[in-house]
């Protein structure tokens, strides 16, 4: 690899094409769930004044986007922005799952626009003069008074993650994985060794080490992978569809992929140099 171009060297295709290869079932299997999932969806009958099918066949949309953004991501190597991209997956799956479990969580989650809207306002306050002059007309106390009055009237619920997680009955994925991919998204420190090369000893340091890896992929694509088969089944649910068949199918074929790849393809420290 160009060490002075990293990501985008001309030789980062050559190191795709031996990723590739070393998990190619891992990444031939996300291809096969992203056309199903792709055709499931491009399939769906929404209601033009339906919210409920709007909504939920638009976040099954943005389920799919971030499943496909993380698998370029994962195959080119690049670890630390695909950790925050599947961050973003997880999110829109207590989204989309929450509401297939607790229908009344949609009236909440599309009246949440106006919590944003009153956040919005309040950091608009915070800034400097010359921001908040341009916005003097529409961020006004009153403005926000009176979001916040038919906000309480309507009784509308501050829709947190911890709480769409909560709904969704994932309050395990909340507490591990998503609070695992808080490092990369927020660049904390502890988050920062993955570019830093040790001695054998782990006492001082050889390196830095700034380019593609395979170090998360036997963990990352099967996540991924189960994640969007999870938000396929909320949106199937949703539109009073049968796919058991095809999630069984893929839940199967990533589960044994993955064990499969746990024990035969460690992931290389050198990243497949």
């Amino acid at each position: 690899m160009d060490a002075e171009a990293g990501f985008l060297s001309a030789q980062s295709t050559e190191w795709v094409r031996t990723h590739r290869a070393k998990y190619s079932t891992l990444f031939e299997e996300c291809e096969s769930l992203n056309r199903d999932a792709n055709a499931f969806l491009l399939g769906l009958k929404v209601g033009a004044d339906n919210q409920l099918h709007i909504t939920v066949s638009t976040l099954l949309g943005r389920c799919l986007e971030f499943y496909q953004a993380a698998v370029l991501m994962v195959e080119q190597g690049i670890v630390p922005a695909s950790r925050v991209i599947l961050r973003a997956l997880v999110e829109a799956n207590f989204a989309i799952v929450a509401i297939d479990r607790e229908r009344d969580t949609l009236r909440h989650y599309i009246r949440n626009d106006d919590y944003w809207r009153v956040r919005i306002i309040e950091k608009i306050w915070k800034m400097s003069p010359p921001v908040t002059e341009v916005y003097k007309d529409i961020a006004t106390p009153e403005v926000r008074q009176d979001l916040l009055d038919a906000l309480k009237k309507e009784k509308v619920i501050q829709l947190t993650t911890f709480e769409l997680a909560k709904r969704a009955d994932m309050l395990d994925t909340f507490y591990g994985l998503y609070a695992s991919l808080t490092g990369p998204a927020h660049a904390h420190v502890r988050d920062m060794q993955v570019y830093l090369v040790m001695d054998p000893k782990g006492e001082n340091l050889e390196s830095l080490r700034i380019g593609p890896s395979d170090r998360d992929t036997a963990d990352l694509l099967p996540i991924a992978s189960l994640l969007l088969i999870q938000a396929v089944g909320a949106a199937a649910s949703v539109f009073g569809q049968d796919v058991a068949p095809l999630v069984q199918k893929h839940q199967t074929r990533v589960v044994e992929l993955s064990q499969q790849v746990g024990k035969n393809a460690a992931p290389s420290q050198r990243n497949l140099e």
